[in-house]
């Protein structure tokens, strides 16, 4: 049996790559509000969790920080389409494969005007402080915070992992006396580029990825890296965000960072691979920085019944480096 069987990612293989897969990068663009070649703040990413009454979903666009009835322009030539159940929202169609949406704006244009790059489309609507902006390629949506796409953006600070730890049914186990197939769950932010003002100002976002290996007692790993989430593609269907976000998960809040559960694994068997004694991830965001994290642990012997009392962290450390890439 392979390591990747002995792993059980079962959040990588088949179900995301192929149907996720990032549609061809279009040209690069500028930002939806002035100045138009300088980088904003963003208080709001790509595939980042968004809770309603009754539903979970993930977010199909980014958020961009402006003050209520700032001027939003086209970030590219097209036709207006004015989205009829929601007043606030101007859709752009710049070919018969790109589409722009530009939500929680107030409308200056007629349905089917065709508007010029950089030209007026409306006023950032009260109560928002921002505005919403999403990219479709061949009826996708995808991260225009990728390289390639909406630019200048930089970002040189690598995420951050606050937590590895093993989980089963949402409660956490001792890592140090793991049953078989347990879930491997990760608490991590990216709080790179521009700080949105006050309150959003402790906005972060979620890694582009995160990959997960096993090191033996020695520090050398005895695995591959295997993606276990990849949010920097297109976004990703409704159905799979208890697969990717563990209980605990929160959306920023006006003065409360959002808090992200990424899982990195499900159904990890512990004593599975010979000499694995730890667990560590990778978290990637849209510009190439990494960041890692460590954490230790011990296969209990025989049958082991799980714990409900939260573990104390031991074993686990981290580190991050910054690798930004040429379009940062």
């Amino acid at each position: 049996m392979s390591s990747e069987q002995l792993l059980r990612l079962t959040l990588v293989a088949a179900v995301l790559i192929l149907s996720c897969a990032a549609p061809p990068a279009a040209r690069a663009y500028g930002w939806p509000v002035k100045p138009f070649d300088r980088p904003h703040a963003i208080r709001g990413g790509f595939d980042d969790p968004r809770f309603g009454q009754r539903s979970r979903a993930f977010h199909f666009g980014i958020d961009v920080s402006a003050p209520d009835g700032a001027p939003v322009y086209a970030v590219s030539a097209g036709m207006v389409y004015l989205e009829q159940p929601f007043p606030q929202t101007v859709e752009v169609r710049s070919s018969s494969t790109q589409v722009f949406g530009y939500w929680h704006v107030v409308p200056v244009v007629a349905n089917h005007q065709v508007v010029a790059e950089h030209q007026l489309i409306g006023h950032v609507a009260a109560g928002w402080g921002h505005v919403h902006l999403d990219e479709k390629l061949d009826g996708r949506y995808v991260d225009p915070l990728a390289p390639g796409r909406l630019e200048p953006y930089a970002d040189r600070v690598a995420p951050t992992v606050r937590r590895i730890s093993f989980e089963r049914h949402g409660r956490m186990l001792d890592p140090f006396a793991l049953p078989a197939a347990v879930d491997v769950v990760v608490d991590v932010s990216d709080s790179g580029g521009l700080r949105p003002a006050a309150p959003w100002d402790g906005a972060v976002r979620t890694p582009a990825t995160l990959s997960l290996r096993l090191l033996g007692t020695d520090g050398r790993p005895r695995t591959a890296w295997r993606n276990a989430v990849n949010l920097g593609l297109t976004m990703l269907p409704s159905r799979l965000f208890w697969l990717v976000y563990a209980p605990g998960t929160r959306q920023n809040e006006p003065g409360r960072p959002g808090r992200y559960l990424l899982y990195a694994a499900h159904g990890f068997c512990p004593g599975a691979v010979r000499d694995a004694s730890a667990v560590q991830v990778r978290a990637v965001d849209d510009r190439g920085n990494a960041a890692f994290a460590t954490q230790a642990f011990t296969a209990a012997p025989g049958r082991q019944t799980w714990r409900s009392t939260p573990s104390s962290g031991r074993g686990m450390r981290s580190s991050g480096s910054a690798s930004t890439s040429s379009r940062a």
